[in-house]
């Protein structure tokens, strides 16, 4: 076991500067497409949220009318 300073240097030499600089470049790439899934996913989940909702509304409505024609 070296000093603290041998110890910096063998890991600094164990880097690798071409791997680091990549994963730094494709992050924002990363980072976008994780967002753009998230947003995808909430307008998928509201599309079916309101079309649930208008189905419920619209059966609800034909009952009613289907009540008040019968009675």
């Amino acid at each position: 076991m070296g000093s603290p300073v041998d110890r910096v240097a063998d890991r600094a030499d164990e880097v690798q500067v071409l791997r680091l600089l990549l994963s730094v470049l494709a992050f924002p790439f990363y980072v976008l497409g994780f967002v753009a899934g998230a947003v995808w996913l909430a307008v998928r989940w509201c599309y079916a949220a309101v079309s649930v909702g208008w189905a419920d509304v619209h059966d609800a409505k034909l009952k009613d009318r289907e009540a008040v024609d019968v009675g």
